[in-house]
């Protein structure tokens, strides 16, 4: 079954907007991906507050985090409401008590604040990170990202047809239940794929999606990077990741803070 649906909340970036692009920092080309891949079983997903607020960036990003620190050391680390909210309210203006202000936000704000500020979910420090841009229609990309990194944050442009959908499958034709961002816009992660389909992340659960949808609505995607959460003991660090280069281009456009 998939999830229950839940708030859209994705603003699309402003023309223009600077992105690394991930192919630069791999020190070399990564093996192919396997033609199936599943890091979305047994993860705890959670909704964080993406029921009641248009927060499915701050979702997105946050549930990265649960399963990279889950698959890394077997512990998740987990965003409280609290903290969903204050990010929320800083990369997209919404204030507690306010309905006006809950207008969603841009993933590479979130991406940027991430990088910059980060968020306190351990002791010793802040949790941070590194990202660069995939190519949205590029799928061997979206699946070495789901190798490497443990998921792929995407933008979708949702049609209203995907209300009512199990799977979510474009339908040919030019309906206006078929049209991208009828619906809205949607920040999902990708954490499971096979030949024909994706695992997406949303709202606390997994949907499925095809590829095809993905081709037709999918329109930003991005790998996304924190030392610490993915250096665990089952070795899957992607250590062809040249980090430093990465987090120096970001610091170079503001996207990083001093402590990368």
């Amino acid at each position: 079954m998939p999830p229950a649906r839940g708030r859209l909340g994705r603003r699309a970036p402003p023309p223009g907007t600077p992105a690394p692009r991930l192919a630069r920092y791999l020190r070399a080309a990564p093996p192919p991906a396997p033609a199936r891949l599943d890091r979305a079983t047994g993860i705890g997903w959670r909704m964080f507050c993406n029921d009641r607020l248009g927060c499915c960036t701050i979702a997105a990003l946050a549930n990265a985090i649960v399963q990279r620190t889950q698959l890394g050391g077997g512990t998740p680390l987990v965003m409280d409401d609290a903290t969903v909210e204050h990010c929320y309210g800083i990369v997209g203006g919404y204030v507690p008590g306010r309905p006006e202000t809950d207008a969603g936000a841009v993933e590479t704000d979130v991406l940027g604040w991430f990088a910059r500020e980060g968020v306190r979910l351990r002791p010793q420090g802040v949790e941070c990170g590194v990202w660069a841009r995939l190519a949205a229609g590029d799928r061997e990309a979206i699946r070495q990202a789901v190798q490497l990194f443990g998921s792929a944050y995407l933008g979708l442009d949702l049609p209203r047809r995907a209300q009512t959908q199990t799977v979510w499958e474009p339908v040919a034709g030019d309906d206006a239940l078929d049209r991208p961002g009828s619906w809205g816009g949607h920040a999902v992660l990708v954490a499971g794929y096979d030949e024909a389909e994706v695992s997406l992340i949303t709202w606390g659960g997994v949907q499925k999606a095809s590829w095809a949808f993905l081709d037709r609505y999918c329109d930003e995607a991005y790998a996304v990077f924190a030392p610490g959460e993915w250096l665990g003991p089952r070795g899957t660090s992607p250590g062809d990741l040249d980090f430093a280069t990465l987090a120096g281009d970001l610091r170079a456009l503001g996207q990083v803070g001093a402590h990368q």
